[in-house]
């Protein structure tokens, strides 16, 4: 058996804008209707986070509708044709899930350079190692989300560290390395 991980297109998803050069008060999350992806608890965090951080901006993105009723400071994008700008405009992406098979998003935002808090579950344990390449927490509890988001807004030079970190982990998951691996497959039964 032979694995070759899901592929990134690395030449649209990368860093354009630097980490330590991003707003730290910055947080991007993409928003779901369906309840396993835990958006209400993403929802709630950033509400628990503002309170401490009084400038944070968050950027939404979705394939679903506005839920409506969101504050001026959080920003929802449907259907979005630039992604990569909004992952490379923010500083943190979080991810709420209770359960995912691999987690794109979170990937793709590590590798725009986004300091990555997520939840502690399977899926996400193919990128996500705590307090290396991102800050896990428990799925459900936002206050310890909001504490993680706090924290790295506030140690700015960690947040840095980490996206960094990230994204060297994540170039294993690029569209060349998973090309360079089914080549040499293919290759190999020639």
């Amino acid at each position: 058996i032979i694995l070759i991980e899901n592929g990134i297109d690395n030449a649209k998803f990368n860093i354009k804008v630097e980490p330590e050069s991003r707003a730290a008060a910055t947080v991007a999350m993409n928003y779901s209707q369906q309840e396993i992806k835990g958006s209400k608890y993403g929802l709630e965090a950033l509400m628990i986070a503002k309170k401490t951080i009084p400038d944070l901006q968050v950027e939404l993105f979705s394939v679903n509708p506005n839920p409506g009723d969101l504050p001026p400071w959080i920003k929802f994008h449907r259907n979005p044709h630039n992604l990569p700008e909004i992952y490379n405009r923010n500083a943190i992406f979080v991810s709420n899930s209770f359960t995912e098979g691999f987690g794109l998003v979170s990937v793709e935002s590590m590798f725009c350079g986004c300091a990555l808090i997520c939840t502690d579950i399977q899926g996400h344990k193919e990128y996500a190692f705590d307090k290396e390449t991102a800050l896990l927490v428990e799925a459900g509890n936002a206050q310890q989300m909001a504490d993680r988001i706090i924290g790295l807004i506030n140690n700015n030079q960690e947040r840095t560290a980490m996206s960094y970190r990230g994204n060297e982990f994540v170039q294993k998951f690029s569209w060349d390395s998973a090309i360079q691996k089914m080549t040499r497959t293919i290759e190999s039964l020639l």
